[in-house]
């Protein structure tokens, strides 16, 4: 068991004991330190005083008043820079079109990259704490665990060693511990986390380790039962994340204590915050920085001594350290961003987080590397800089970026003519950070001659950023960036354009306007394959964008304003596809400006350049072709478990089920299909149909109704909380299903490849055409395009999920207050009275936001920790189970492209047109017999009727029963079939009762045998018995049907 003695002992020892792998060159060092910004004098004489790096920095760091213009010193060893072969050669294929061939596969690798280094080989946890053997020790003043800390983990380790623990007991008494371990004193804390990283590399828990912590001792001595009872059984992840989320509470709390501080003590609003300050107010989260300079600074140190000759490699140990460091980082400044705003006092804390020192750490490593090496550190740079625009000026020397900028115009030289018109990763990294670097430069910006062709891609992000803001003083700015924009007109429309510049500027736009109007022109785009200024804006047809988008006229945005800001955003989307190919869509969130930018901004541009841009892509990847395989399926088989009431887990009865075991092996090329290809022919055993066409499309509108079954056949969609309740909007609306606490991990891996086989079947539709009748809602949608959920997705289909923030906020306003801490404490524990830290999930069961959470009330004093774990927990489900989906969807189609779309863009490429166009559908129909045309009585009462007498419901039911499908095509030119209309012979012979036969329907033909009725009354109420009632294909007396009809 763990005694305070034996921690004691486990941190006695020398002091200056190497605490990050010291390097054996002093010189070394102090040229690293050196390139760091720290004066050479001084960095000598810490590195004498402390005897090693980490602790050198340290003391730097606490001596030093940071000085943001630092030292412009750089070493001799990394300043030269030659690009390598690999960095010279431009891809073969454009990086965005790539799709996988499992869904296993990376999705955020491309072409040359190396395998992230957040993501080694996998070994067990085991190995690393096994491994951890270190012999350093934490500095003296080292505060020991209180007892009520180690009574916890003594409980925990107890509870543990007996190997009966289930699950969710488990993680609830891991997360009881660690909630303990954050009330240690801040260094004992941090240290005992950081030793006991259960990453996957032994090395690096043996590098950081130096000195066993609290809990590093608490798994070693227990390590055997842990294995047992938990590390069998545990997410992937789990141990990481929790890590991370226990230092992140702790440098949480310190960096708020530190913003009240620099806003209320006027003695710290005139100096800079680095340095004792920051040491004292803040010692975990002084101690972390510490760490991670000390791991940059030996994975620029390791690039300066290995030799030019060799290849140069960073140390995956210190890397995988870095990373997992910078990103506890960037969550704690997303938070206090979220929280605090932008404020300048606020870029004061977090510039003590990310001090220059980092910048120059990483440009001089960028320097030194080679290959891979340097793409993955330009990228880490970048990333920092692209989250820290607009609150901490994270810039480096100079002398630094000319280097880099002078190589990135070689590249592009050499890259500029190649075949495909593509860049490499690195020279797209190297733009990256160009762009970032410089959006942070005041002033004009001035390029050399070789560097003029980046003069639009720095517009062009400028002009984006400025329209995706929702900021009105920022957009107000706008001015100033489209002038540029006008510039490139014709000299005969500038003097237009500048006479009514507050017209084209549009100062009445916000960026909903704007994302409403390129929304309408995208629907025209769609629909006519073009969009006309003149005939589609004019006065008279424009009354339907005011009608389907009322912020438009909310704000009085007249005809002319519209035509005028056409013509602004068309001339933006004409110069972004001169700049799309500088867009490296391959990268995650943050990781690239550009790419952020764009997917910011998805909602402007325009479908005339995504649709090349995804055409293209399609047509590229595309592997259809070949014979069609026979699918055997049982509709009865199906029909008898959803009779049943009982869920198919296994995938095995449901048509879905059926379908999955017959598919769940085929390579990711066969659903790679050409657009209205079938990839099989299928055979409905037991019964009367032969598939030329109509059982193809009507396999896939049976696993669409059982995928969105209330009764719940599948495990892996339910109705959202709106639609259970029948109470706010969306009440038609499905969500992921959860995965509750007591499903084996084996159940949610199978789980796993169902989500992914339903992602794989959205890119078969989108490939085929084959729109689905899915009603998925948007906090779906948005998850497979990679945009963010919010609080308004959630209330949209959870109108109830956030009922006492929302009582609070009425509290402030109505108070005029700003923050909880300002409002009378006995009202607002009266709004408070009942809530607790839970919440009902998707499924309508209750789920703790804490350990003990539906015991735990809300408080004045703890309300700001309950609106961030529910905000969290709201945002963040079904997120495993949409990324399963997103997989599989990646394995089909250039996924990549997709992260530029619109949620509703990819709904309408799987679904279709969701509003049934009648007109639509009439443009494209035929009329075969000879007697009948669009002027005859009985169609014109048909396409009155359908017009005016069916709902949109009512159409969709009409188009399954008439063509196995529940969905228009988008435009006339997608429509693969015409519409036919026919006699019907049997009725027409009978005229006096007529009114009694129902019309017939050829699903395959797309065929609509129609009688002449009488009025359009009866005619009404025969096709609704019709399309209601009449729903399976049964009537195909061919050989072949007949032959199917005999199958059991």
């Amino acid at each position: 068991s763990l005694t305070l003695g034996k921690k004691a002992s486990t941190f006695s020892g020398d002091a200056k004991s190497s605490s990050s792998g010291q390097a054996s060159n002093t010189k070394n060092i102090l040229a690293v330190l050196a390139g760091m910004g720290f004066p050479k004098p001084a960095a000598k004489n810490a590195l004498n005083v402390c005897g090693n790096q980490r602790l050198a920095i340290g003391y730097l760091l606490r001596e030093q008043t940071l000085d943001m213009s630092v030292a412009e010193t750089s070493s001799t060893n990394v300043i030269k820079i030659k690009p390598s072969f690999s960095d010279r050669q431009a891809p073969s294929t454009n990086p965005a079109f790539k799709v996988l061939n499992k869904p296993t596969d990376d999705m955020d690798t491309v072409q040359e990259d190396a395998k992230s280094p957040r993501a080694p080989d996998a070994k067990s946890p085991r190995a690393a704490i096994a491994s951890n053997d270190g012999k350093g020790v934490l500095q003296t003043w080292f505060k020991y665990p209180t007892s009520s800390s180690i009574e916890a983990i003594h409980k925990f380790a107890n509870l543990a060693k007996t190997g009966k623990l289930r699950r969710d007991e488990y993680i609830k008494a891991r997360m009881a511990a660690e909630e303990q371990l954050s009330g240690l004193h801040a260094q004992g804390c941090v240290q005992g986390l950081l030793e006991s990283l259960p990453l996957d590399d032994p090395k690096l828990v043996a590098t950081l380790a130096k000195g066993q912590g609290v809990l590093a001792a608490m798994l070693t001595d227990h390590f055997q039962t842990l294995n047992a009872s938990y590390l069998a059984h545990a997410p992937d992840g789990f141990l990481e994340d929790s890590m991370a989320n226990v230092l992140l509470g702790v440098i949480k709390v310190e960096a708020i204590r530190l913003l009240n501080k620099v806003k209320t003590d006027i003695h710290l609003q005139d100096i800079p915050v680095m340095g004792k300050t920051f040491g004292e107010h803040c010692p975990a989260s002084f101690e972390i920085v510490c760490l991670l300079l000390d791991q940059m600074a030996d994975v620029t140190g390791s690039f300066v001594k290995q030799k030019k000759k060799t290849k140069k490699v960073a140390p995956e140990n210190s890397m995988v350290a870095v990373y997992w460091i910078v990103d506890v980082l960037l969550a704690l400044s997303r938070y206090m961003r979220a929280r605090f705003g932008s404020s300048t006092e606020l870029g004061r804390v977090l510039v003590c987080y990310f001090p220059r020192h980092m910048a120059n750490l990483l440009a001089d490593a960028i320097l030194a590397a080679d290959g891979k090496s340097r793409l993955t550190l330009t990228r880490l740079l970048t990333t920092v800089h692209n989250h820290l625009q607009g609150v901490v000026k994270f810039t480096f020397p100079k002398s630094r970026l000319d280097v880099i900028e002078k190589l990135m115009f070689e590249l592009h030289k050499s890259q500029s003519n190649s075949a495909s018109k593509c860049f490499s990763s690195f020279l797209l990294a190297l733009i990256d950070l160009s762009v970032a670097a410089k959006q942070m430069e005041p002033g004009e910006i001035k390029l050399s001659d070789e560097g003029k062709w980046l003069l639009p891609v720095l517009t062009m992000a400028k002009v984006l950023r400025k329209l995706a803001s929702r900021d009105p003083e920022e957009r107000d700015m706008t001015d100033f960036v489209l002038c540029e924009v006008i510039a490139k007109l014709p000299q005969a429309e500038q003097h237009r354009a500048y006479d009514a510049l507050d017209k084209w500027m549009g100062a009445n736009f916000t960026r909903e306007c704007d994302e409403a109007l390129v929304a309408f022109v995208n629907q025209r785009f769609v629909k006519n394959g073009r969009f006309d200024k003149s005939t589609d804006l004019e006065a008279k047809s424009s009354n339907g964008i005011f009608q389907q988008y009322p912020i438009l006229r909310s704000r009085n945005i007249s005809v002319l304003e519209l035509q005028h800001r056409y013509e602004v955003l068309n001339k933006v989307n004409q110069n972004l596809g001169g700049v799309f190919k500088y867009i490296n869509l391959s990268l995650g969130e943050g990781a690239s400006v550009l790419t952020d930018i764009a997917r910011d901004a998805r909602g402007i541009v325009m479908w005339s350049n995504k649709n090349k841009w995804w055409t293209e892509a399609l047509k590229k990847s595309e592997k259809g072709g070949g014979s069609q395989p026979q699918l055997k399926i049982s509709n009865f088989q199906a029909a008898r478990i959803r009779e049943s009431g009982k869920c198919d887990t296994l995938a095995k009865e449901t048509v879905f089920g059926q379908v999955f075991q017959s598919w769940k092996d085929k390579p990711a090329t066969f659903f790679r299909a050409r657009p209205d290809q079938r990839v099989c022919t299928v055979i409905e055993k037991g019964q009367y149909s032969h598939d030329a066409g109509g059982p193809y499309r009507n396999l896939f509108a049976s696993m669409i109704q059982e995928l969105e079954s209330k009764e719940g056949v599948l495990p892996l969609f339910v109705q959202c909380p709106n639609a259970r309740l029948q109470h706010g909007r969306n009440r038609d609306a499905f969500v992921v299903a959860p995965l509750g606490v007591s499903i084996s991990n084996a159940t949610k891996t199978f789980r796993k490849k169902l989500y992914q086989f339903v992602g794989k079947l959205m890119g078969l539709a989108i490939r085929t055409r084959q729109y689905y009748n899915l009603h998925l809602a948007s906090v779906v949608w948005k998850r497979l395009v990679s945009d963010r959920v919010t609080v308004d997705d959630i209330e949209a289909i959870d109108a109830h999920s956030f009922q006492t923030i929302r009582g609070v906020e009425r509290m402030l306003t109505l108070n005029s207050k700003t923050s909880v801490e300002q409002l009378d404490s006995k009202a607002l524990q009266e709004v408070l009275s009942k809530t607790k830290f839970c919440t009902y999930g998707n499924d309508g069961k209750i789920k703790d936001l804490k350990p003990n959470g539906s015991r735990t009330p809300v408080t004045p004093y703890n309300y700001q920790d309950y609106v961030d774990l529910l905000t969290a927990h709201k945002t963040n489900q079904g997120k495993a189970q949409c990324a399963a989906i997103r997989a599989g969807l990646a394995c089909v189609v250039p996924f990549q492209i997709l992260t530029i779309f619109s949620w509703e863009e990819l709904q309408d490429q799987v679904c279709g047109r969701v509003i049934i166009d009648v007109d639509l559908l009439k443009q494209n129909t035929k009329y075969p017999n000879s007697g009948i045309n669009e002027g005859t009585k009985h169609i014109k009462m048909f396409w009155n009727m359908m017009k005016t007498r069916m709902t949109n419901k009512q159409r969709s039911q009409f188009l399954y029963f008439v063509w196995g499908r529940s969905r228009l095509p988008r435009s006339s030119k997608e429509f693969t079939q015409k519409f036919q209309i026919v006699n019907c012979g049997k009725a027409d012979s009978n005229m006096s009762k007529v009114d009694q036969y129902l019309p017939i329907a050829h699903t395959c033909f797309f065929q609509l045998e129609l009688p002449k009725y009488t009025n359009e009354e009866a005619m009404y109420k025969k096709v609704v018995w019709a399309i209601t009632n009449c729903t399976t294909i049964d009537g195909d007396n061919t050989g072949t049907g007949q032959a199917n009809a005999r199958m059991r």
